[in-house]
């Protein structure tokens, strides 16, 4: 999905680009633009440990421990279900 960063308020903020209106002072990022950014995030983000990997009880599912300072929540991926 393209988008488009724009700041408003003094806050930088990512719209799709599809449902907003072009506006001076905007950056634009298109599909393979966004898709590479998005792909480095999730890169830099498990190097950082905040996504490790475990297995799901079903052996065919994976699931993420999304550590936070208050809890920490697992989701699996195929089955969709927070624990």
């Amino acid at each position: 999905m393209a988008i488009r960063l724009r700041t408003i308020k003094n806050e930088i903020v990512a719209l799709c680009a599809a449902k907003s209106q072009p506006q001076e002072g905007d950056i634009y990022l298109n599909d393979g633009q966004h898709h590479a950014l998005t792909l480095k995030f999730e890169k830099d983000f498990r190097s950082m440990e905040f996504i490790k990997e475990k297995k799901c009880h079903n052996k065919s599912c994976t699931w993420y421990d999304i550590v936070n300072p208050t809890h920490n929540s697992w989701i699996c991926r195929q089955c969709k279900k927070y624990y």
